[in-house]
């Protein structure tokens, strides 16, 4: 398993190594279960791969205001994007690469949003960046809870997935 892990903030704004750790730990689980349920003929994309390689940005609400804004068409920041590769082309388009890591996509989430929802909902921002992390990451496996597959049991089937993952990782104490 590959991440790439970016931070759009000065230093002093963003410690890369707690959250480095963090987001390897978060994609590493969310790649593991995605493993089981392509096993278990779930109908998870191909990209669910031991060698799957993400790459994880953290930005500002400014940036992210502008990146939801130029890929959905709304003019307000949210908390995470994900893009996946070959999204238009289908869960079962991808040919696993003999000579190299299985590329699933992009997460983007925003570092001042996630903080600003943990101290909402009243739990820490480590786990509020675990929960965006598993919800991003799942969306480049191919669920989807929302746009033009929207129904409610792709939803609960997302939601259930991401409540597996955080129970793991509270359970390791990651979280």
């Amino acid at each position: 398993m590959e991440v790439l892990v970016q931070c759009h903030f000065r230093p002093e704004e963003c410690d890369l190594r707690v959250l480095g750790s963090l987001t390897r730990r978060v994609v590493g689980q969310v790649l593991a279960d995605g493993v089981r349920e392509r096993a278990n003929g779930d109908g998870v994309r191909e990209g669910a791969r031991a060698d799957a390689e993400v790459s994880v940005l953290y930005v500002d609400d400014a940036e992210m205001r502008d990146l939801n804004e130029r890929y959905r068409g709304i003019s307000r920041p949210t908390d995470v994007l994900a893009f996946p590769m070959n999204e238009d082309r289908g869960p079962d388009s991808r040919t696993p690469s003999a000579v190299g890591p299985s590329l699933l996509g992009d997460v983007v989430i925003s570092l001042e949003t996630a903080k600003r929802q943990a101290e909402e909902i009243g739990h820490s921002w480590r786990h509020e960046i675990a929960v965006l992390l598993a919800h991003g990451v799942l969306h480049l496996l191919g669920h989807d809870h929302e746009g033009p597959s929207r129904n409610a049991a792709k939803a609960r089937a997302m939601r259930s997935a991401e409540a597996r993952c955080l129970r793991e990782l509270q359970s390791r104490l990651i979280v």
